[in-house]
């Protein structure tokens, strides 16, 4: 037998591949039966659909158990089509996690109030993000995040400055977050100051190496910082491939096979 663990993974690979709809397939099949198993459960049968008696505090952990792996998958479809910029399609799964799971609210909200930031829709964020701050209750554990929502409604708005301000907060809590060093480049080019923008995303890139405990979970943050610096070298200099085969030595002795090198624009 597979464990479910196992099946997730084996679905999620494939948008390593880059075959997110051969992912999201294998993801919403996945999620179909643990429906069903709930479907079962609920109208009590066991979870294969026999008619059997269970004790009731083993199908009340039985039940706990299939609404928490079915809420893995429901994050795991909203990140697929969030990589995938169908928007409105992950706001929607995203609304069902809350449906289940007000624990998860403050990530939940943020995550809809930057969709809904690419959809160009600033006012319906600028409500999800209340919400978000709402839901951490000033619990200190949230503050980068919020923090992070702010700079992401200042980029909406295209106030480079004010941006600016809050991904520096951010790195004052954590020097190595990888997602406000990006953005600080975008805010630092926008004001016109192209070495610091190319400096602060080499900050970004030179910080991973192969002891990062989290470099998977930072590889497409990363490939999308190496994209953008790799087009400043670019308007910096005609010395631009030299740099790039720089990069490409460090990303080599860093990264696996699944690595997106097409980022590198050798």
């Amino acid at each position: 037998m597979v464990p479910f663990s196992m099946r997730v993974l084996h679905a999620q690979f494939s948008m390593y591949l880059n075959k997110p709809n051969e992912a999201l397939e294998r993801l919403y099949t996945l999620q179909n039966t643990s429906n069903k198993i709930l479907k079962n459960l609920e109208s009590g049968k066991t979870e294969d659909g026999s008619i059997a008696e269970l004790k009731p505090d083993d199908r009340e952990a039985s039940i706990t158990l299939w609404n928490d792996r079915s809420k893995t998958l429901l994050f795991c479809i909203g990140n697929v089509l969030l990589q995938t910029r169908e928007y409105e399609a992950a706001i929607k799964t995203y609304e069902l996690i809350l449906e289940k799971s007000e624990g998860d609210a403050v990530y939940l909200q943020s995550g809809i109030g930057r969709a809904l930031l690419q959809l160009g829709n600033i006012k319906s964020a600028q409500h999800r993000f209340a919400k978000a701050e709402q839901a951490a209750k000033e619990d200190p554990n949230y503050k980068l995040q919020l923090i992070m929502n702010r700079a992401f409604l200042y980029l909406g708005t295209s106030n480079w400055k004010e941006a600016l301000t809050q991904f520096n907060e951010v790195l004052k809590l954590n020097p190595q977050h990888l997602e406000a060093l990006n953005n600080k480049s975008v805010c630092l080019l926008y004001l016109c100051r192209l070495k610091d923008a190319i400096s602060s995303l080499e900050t970004a890139v030179w910080m991973q190496n192969n002891d990062s405990k989290d470099f998977l979970q930072n590889q497409l943050p990363l490939e999308g910082a190496l994209s953008n610096l790799v087009t400043l070298y670019e308007l910096e200099s005609s010395r631009f491939m030299t740099k790039k085969q720089t990069l490409l030595h460090h990303i080599a002795g860093i990264s696996g096979d699944g690595f997106d090198v097409t980022c590198l624009k050798m």
